[in-house]
């Protein structure tokens, strides 16, 4: 279950915004959910849904486009990128800074009742950064910490994590070529944006699991609609 999601410097938005699903004490307690997420601690409080309202062309269809921008570099980065290109990316096209500057995408979800915060850094050549970590018991355990080349993996799985390193490209995602290397311990977290992430404009379906949506080069046009996602 998605708790938040983060960004920074896509599409129209310069800086970092969230959208968070974590309940706060106005919220109705009827209609939020107890989601366990460690052993043996307080369930915490989420909302089955969120509203994004504003005027036209605020920004709203581009947060959850932002979303998607995010599934799909996890998705298609290692098995559908060049492995000699850059990076296809939006970011904030009205401030030169910002057209120069890398983009962030980070979400906190709940896999198997225990939370897990994911997010990279990347630029129009290459990542930058890149980190998963789990909270079984409430302090964070490292999955993986990547600095561009550099990769600091966890306690577990490590042979598979050096494995997956040697097939690194600095314009893939290690999440996505992890996953195309069916390393056990980052498969679930792969899962969840190919299987529980969806996607849809008003014009036209969702995103069936298992099909990537792809990210348009800058100059392309965009599709105009209204967009929805759910992340449960």
């Amino acid at each position: 279950m998605l708790l938040a999601f983060r960004s920074e410097n896509v599409r129209s938005f310069r800086d970092e915004f969230e959208l968070s699903l974590v309940a706060s004490a106005i919220a109705e307690k009827e209609v939020v959910r107890q989601v366990p997420w460690r052993e043996g601690g307080r369930p915490a409080g989420v909302l089955p849904a969120a509203g994004v309202f504003g005027a036209n062309a605020s920004g709203k269809s581009n947060l959850v486009k932002a979303m998607e921008d995010m599934r799909v570099h996890v998705l298609r980065s290692f098995r559908a990128g060049s492995p000699t290109g850059g990076i296809a990316r939006r970011p904030f096209l009205l401030d030169p800074e910002a057209r120069r500057s890398p983009s962030r995408f980070e979400v906190d979800l709940v896999l198997a009742g225990v939370r897990h915060e994911y997010g990279f850094v990347l630029d129009d050549e290459r990542v930058l950064q890149e980190w998963a970590y789990r909270y079984p018991h409430g302090k964070a355990a490292l999955l993986f910490r990547r600095q561009r080349d550099q990769v600091d993996l966890g306690a577990g799985e490590r042979a598979k994590g050096r494995a997956v390193t040697e097939l690194l490209r600095p314009n893939a995602l290690f999440l996505s070529t992890a996953a195309s290397a069916n390393h056990p311990a980052l498969l679930p977290l792969y899962g969840w944006f190919e299987r529980n992430l969806r996607l849809a404009e008003a014009h036209r379906p969702a995103v069936p699991p298992g099909a990537h949506e792809p990210v348009a080069r800058p100059g392309c046009p965009e599709r105009a609609g209204a967009c929805a996602a759910a992340g449960r």
